[in-house]
């Protein structure tokens, strides 16, 4: 599963490149960020709310 997201990521990063330069990729690596902060917010909260 991994090697499959790295490889559409791959794919992502070299359209962006072709089609909006750098700034579209640093665009893409802050929202991928901060979409991965909060998926991992909501991981905790829900590995936390489990014992209850």
């Amino acid at each position: 599963m991994q090697i499959a997201a790295s490889f559409v990521m791959g794919l992502y990063t070299n359209q962006l490149i072709k089609f909006g330069g750098d700034l579209a990729v640093g665009a893409m690596g802050i929202i991928f960020s901060v979409a991965n902060f909060l998926v991992m917010a909501m991981v905790a909260i829900n590995m936390a709310s489990q014992p209850i």
